[in-house]
């Protein structure tokens, strides 16, 4: 088995999860990417975005990466669940190398996507159960925000409710709104 190299490539959403990390219990999101690796082929890596509590920049980057990267549950505890993402097309990760120390205590390297660009370790993933509904249920309203706030033109709405438009200027329109 080759290693995996450094560099951008377009990938795809190809699994997801939420869990805590094990020492801080800083709540995570994670997405797991299926990409090409020329002459090596297919490889896949996962992300990890903390929702840390006390840093709202970093937590909202990773409901943001969520979301463009096709999210389409209507809670994040649904990242445990089954897979329910759009089919985005345009999503590119760049992997670079991080040193760790081992157990051991001797410095290794280890693969990390560093970056998700959508459009132009040491954690334990949770299966759905309480804990992921609680951690989920924490951060719905960011992710509500984020799905009023982001374009995205793959994102679809759960069947009975009306779309809202977002016509560039940041005003939402829904089904009752005719602009004139």
């Amino acid at each position: 088995m080759s290693q995996i190299k450094e560099g951008t490539y377009d990938a795809k959403v190809i699994g997801s999860f939420l869990g805590e990390s094990k020492e801080k219990k800083t709540p995570y999101v994670g997405l797991k990417f299926q990409y090409e690796q020329g002459a090596d082929g297919v490889k896949t890596i996962e992300w990890v975005g903390y929702l840390s509590p006390g840093n709202h920049e970093v937590k909202d980057r990773a409901i943001e990466t969520v979301v463009k990267c096709g999210f389409l549950g209507r809670s994040l505890a649904d990242l445990a669940g089954e897979f329910n993402f759009a089919d985005i097309k345009n999503i590119q990760i760049v992997i670079e190398h991080e040193e760790y120390i081992n157990t051991a205590g001797e410095p290794k390297l280890r693969p990390r996507v560093k970056w998700v660009n959508v459009g132009s370790g040491f954690y334990e993933k949770f299966d759905k159960t309480e804990a992921v509904q609680k951690i989920g249920g924490r951060f719905d309203g960011d992710l509500m925000r984020f799905r009023r706030t982001t374009t995205n033109p793959m994102s679809q709405q759960p069947s009975g409710e009306s779309r809202a438009l977002n016509h560039g200027n940041g005003q939402l329109l829904t089904a009752n709104d005719v602009p004139f």
